[in-house]
């Protein structure tokens, strides 16, 4: 019970000033919807999650567990991790696409969670979708889960020579002219 206390104040920590934006512009009542994917491998563990906001804004996450996971622990550490931030930004109704068909299951109470360990994810998964007025998780192929995987994969990559935090720029143009113009001036 101690590791998802320490596991809530971390993720609270985690949750950016981006999501404390876009709670004051979205509409009550708005349909948020989420999608999670966590993993662990030889490298370690990780989960991705995108909460997207009624507006199309995406809140994007690559999240890497410093502590012994399995795959089935990480998909709902991803899973708890997103509803956490749902709540944070004051969203009333959730939906959440997951590519875990065991998890989408359990949580739907199709299947029973037979490790203790599972037993408490999914007692306390129940627990905060009490939160919400409408809260929902769902089944969805792995390839139509491909961003929140992505996300994941990125987490679970050894990367202690990275900074904590890695920043994404998209570009726009080449950092050179195209070879024709360059050819042409010479």
């Amino acid at each position: 019970m101690a590791d998802f206390l320490i596991e809530e104040e971390e993720e609270e920590e985690m949750i950016t000033t981006k999501a404390d934006v876009t709670k004051e512009t979205t509409p009550k009542g708005a349909l948020w919807n989420m999608y999670t994917d966590g993993a662990s491998n030889e490298e370690g563990s990780g989960e991705g999650l995108i909460l997207v906001s009624p507006e199309g804004i995406d809140l994007t996450y690559a999240l890497r567990l410093d502590f012994p996971s399995t795959n089935n622990e990480a998909q709902y550490k991803a899973l708890l991790t997103g509803l956490r931030m749902a709540e944070r930004v004051k969203a009333k109704r959730v939906k959440d696409h997951v590519d875990s068909l065991l998890e989408a299951n359990q949580v739907g109470r199709s299947y029973d969670a037979k490790d203790p360990k599972m037993m408490e994810y999914l007692r306390k998964t129940h627990e905060l979708l009490k939160k919400f007025e409408n809260a929902k998780v769902t089944h969805i192929p792995r390839s139509s889960n491909k961003k929140a995987d992505a996300l994941r994969k990125l987490a679970t990559i050894a990367f202690n020579h990275l900074a904590k935090e890695v920043k994404v720029e998209v570009l726009r143009h080449p950092s050179i002219a195209k070879v024709t113009e360059v050819l042409e001036d010479n």
